[in-house]
């Protein structure tokens, strides 16, 4: 599944949620990976506090069918891929 995100300023801390409810009818999410490209585009799984390519993970938190994850720093002109 692809989806743009709004773009980030690196001053702000910012959440990013996925609603999952149209692929999973009445089942919910009890947990979620999340994934960036480093700055060799090898795919890394994040941890908390994690930072990739100026990029930090800060945690993931969920409700229902929705994960979010909340990202803080970042470098400006960058393109993640989460």
């Amino acid at each position: 599944m692809s989806y743009r995100w709004p773009e980030k300023d690196p001053d702000e801390t910012t959440d990013f949620s996925v609603d999952w409810s149209r692929f999973l009818g009445s089942d919910s999410i009890v947990s979620a990976t999340f994934f960036v490209d480093d700055a060799n585009g090898t795919k890394t799984q994040l941890s908390t506090a994690q930072i990739v390519n100026g990029l930090q993970f800060i945690a993931t938190t969920l409700a229902g069918n929705v994960a979010t994850a909340r990202f803080g720093l970042g470098i400006n002109n960058t393109r993640y891929n989460i």
